[in-house]
């Protein structure tokens, strides 16, 4: 039987002691302060959300440092020391306000109250520590100590008004400068005038008190009453007077203090304190407070709903009457057990509500201090966790119908993966399929690409060839004009004639001929040198250098060629491919006065800046281009010259490289008398403005 007995006092211990650590629990983490656990060493080993809010770390880095790691410097000192006196037995608990370093840089004020747990033979065990924020706090009491600081620099020598007056005729005789101010009245209109002549009281009758009672009993202290200034406005003043004697005669020592700030700070107060009962009637949780001996005195009106009573019957230890009777002993030792160790407590238990049923509340009270570090009372809140008490149950419940469903669905899921595994080869086939797909067409763009690359080459050895015969043609007078100089020489040095101001001068038209066939060759390499950036370039100057290097060919036709322009228009592309452009133009209009006899073969080149856009119109007179053919002389290999005359290719090279290469567009038309191509290119912003001028 004895042992049936400890069985169930075993049991029982262990469901209170499976009870007090899942109210540890929750209030550890529900708590509206920090909480943690401390080593006896310092470091961190439990810690709740709002300590990691409070503090800035995260909970995996504030458990890799020590608690005088994050503390301020200079608040390290005072902190050991209790911590000493803890360790030594000195005290069972302190409270103390410090400053620790948050993680983003700048310190944080809290209010650290820290208890030492102990084992069961005494020895320490770890620390608990409770974390308010006062930071807010803080910031106000440094502003009100700053503007007492500022105060009483202000009113150093004299805070207070003061004033002597004969007790006799009531006339002024001294005054401070503080009480100039008070006032209003300066020192020359107060001295030898009575306080009847000022009018300095609001009330007359209490003027008259003020004075009987000072004849009577030689003194008034802080008496306080409405005062009146020079200006009319009335102020808060505490009163003293009291009778001195100078020199053999009484006088009246009378003493004004503005009070103006207190009367404020007691409204304040007065509005703090509505405010609170506000806020917490506002509030959905239950808020109360009670004094230092535990009785309540007051409960927020969240309570008063709860539990459907008035708040006369809640005060005092009226609360007790709605604790169940199984919680009702465990809640009184908690709660007055924190009260006598003056520290925090968190408890769980079931309260009557206003219909008769119970609800589990979960309560969380903190002590309050006075400066004096006296216990004024506790505050603390109460949350309804009964519908969180009843989902637990439930949730039980559904976890073991959820085990049987997910083994029902991991069999069904076991079919899908084996349909999706399908699918997935399926589409795997289908991307390999797409794959060759997508090689062939590539293939096919890179010998698309390549047969244009054949074009431009086709195109630029067409050029070439025309090219060697314009050099031919222009080298054709300079060499003739070399082999007469030559032949001159031995006929002259035969007649006697050659000196030496003769050989200087055939000399210097040898070399300015070679110098003209030289800067030909040049012209000719330059043309062919491709550009592989943009570049800017003045379109006048290419489309001259270009018809330079026809000029013997048109020359020998008799083309006249003419340049008019009203700007030097400047363009951003690729000049020597623009001048193969130009000189696939002129070559086809050349041959066209070749097969079209005309009287005065003319080719008239116009370059304009329109908008954003420069334009180049190529006009020739020889006929025109059929009308037939007019769509198609753009396309590859189109030619209407002989296999001998042409590859086809020019003006489609032509196209490709304004179009795609340069961004503009080439297009052709028939005008009276001949044929126009228009070039139309993007403008350079920074062409410059008109000029006129022609070149033919």
């Amino acid at each position: 039987m004895p042992d049936q007995q400890e069985t169930a006092k075993l049991q029982s211990l262990h469901a209170a002691l499976r009870s007090s650590e899942e109210l540890f629990h929750a209030i550890f983490n529900l708590a509206a302060v920090g909480m943690a656990q401390v080593s006896l060493e310092g470091s961190w080993q439990r810690i709740n959300q709002k300590l990691c809010d409070i503090l800035g770390y995260s909970s995996a880095e504030l458990l890799q440092l020590s608690i005088l790691e994050i503390s301020y410097p200079e608040d390290v000192a005072r902190h050991q020391v209790l911590i000493h006196r803890l360790l030594a037995g000195d005290i069972g608990t302190y409270a103390i306000e410090k400053r620790f370093l948050r993680k983003s840089g700048p310190t944080v004020w809290v209010n650290l109250t820290v208890s030492l747990v102990r084992n069961p033979d005494g020895t320490p065990k770890y620390f608990i520590a409770i974390v308010e924020d006062i930071e807010q706090r803080k910031q106000a009491e440094q502003q009100l100590r700053e503007s007492e600081e500022k105060f009483s620099k202000v009113f150093g020598l004299a805070p207070i008004g003061m004033t002597i007056s004969s007790l006799c005729d009531g006339k002024f005789v001294e005054i401070n400068e503080t009480g100039e101010r008070l006032s209003g009245y300066p020192r020359e209109e107060v001295i030898g005038r009575s306080s009847a002549q000022f009018n300095i009281w609001a009330s007359a009758e209490e003027r008259n008190q003020v004075i009987s009672e000072v004849l009577e009993k030689g003194v008034v202290r802080d008496r306080e009453m409405v005062m009146k200034d020079k200006g009319g406005h009335l102020f808060w003043g505490s009163f003293s007077a009291v009778v001195i004697e100078i020199r053999g005669e009484k006088h009246l020592l009378s003493l004004v203090s503005d009070i103006a700030e207190r009367k404020r700070a007691q409204e304040v107060l007065r509005e703090s304190e509505e405010r609170f009962r506000l806020l917490a009637d506002a509030a959905p949780v239950i808020i109360w407070e009670s004094g230092p001996d535990g009785r309540l005195t007051f409960l927020n009106r969240a309570g008063l709903e709860f539990t459907g009573r008035d708040l006369e019957q809640e005060l005092g230890d009226g609360w007790t009457q709605g604790v169940h009777p199984e919680d009702l002993e465990r809640c009184l030792e908690t709660f007055l057990g924190a009260v006598r160790a003056r520290t925090a407590f968190c408890m769980e238990y079931r309260l009557r509500r206003g219909d008769g049923s119970y609800g589990w509340l979960a309560e969380t009270a903190i002590p309050r201090f006075a400066l004096s570090r006296a216990l004024l009372g506790y505050i603390g809140t109460c949350i309804d966790i009964s519908e969180s008490k009843m989902i637990k149950e439930r949730l039980q419940q559904a976890n073991k119908i959820l085990e049987q469903r997910v083994a029902e669905r991991t069999s069904e899921l076991r079919l899908t993966v084996n349909t999706l595994q399908e699918e997935i080869d399926e589409r795997i086939r289908m991307g390999q399929a797409l794959e060759a797909e997508t090689s062939e067409r590539l293939n096919v763009q890179q010998e698309l690409r390549e047969k244009e690359l054949l074009l431009l080459q086709q195109s630029r050895l067409a050029a070439m060839g025309e090219m060697i015969s314009n050099i031919a043609h222009q080298w054709r007078q300079p060499l003739n004009l070399l082999g007469l100089l030559a032949q001159e020489l031995p006929v002259t040095y035969k007649s006697g004639k050659l000196d030496l101001e003769y050989v200087q001068h055939n000399v210097e038209k040898m070399l300015e001929t070679i110098r003209h066939m030289s800067q030909t060759i040049d012209d000719f390499r330059n043309f062919f040198r491709p550009y592989k950036e943009k570049v800017p370039f003045n379109m006048v100057e290419v489309i001259e250098k270009t018809i330079s290097l026809m000029e013997g060919s048109l020359t020998n036709q008799k083309i006249e060629t003419t340049i008019c322009h009203d700007c030097d228009a400047m363009v951003h592309g690729y000049p020597n491919e623009f001048s193969q452009v130009l000189l696939n133009i002129l070559i086809n209009a050349r041959d066209a006065f070749v097969e079209q006899v005309a009287a005065s073969p003319k080719i008239t080149i116009q370059i304009a800046v329109l908008g954003e856009r420069t334009v180049v119109t190529i006009t020739d007179n020889a006929g025109g281009i059929p009308e037939p053919i007019l769509d198609k002389i753009f396309d590859p290999y189109f030619t209407t010259k002989g296999p001998d005359k042409g590859t086809g290719v020019g003006l489609f090279m032509s196209k490709t490289i304004v179009e795609k290469s340069m961004c503009g567009s080439l297009t052709a038309r028939n005008v009276p008398g001949g044929a126009q191509f228009r070039i139309e290119l993007p403008a350079r912003p920074d062409s410059p403005g008109p000029q006129r001028g022609q070149h033919g």
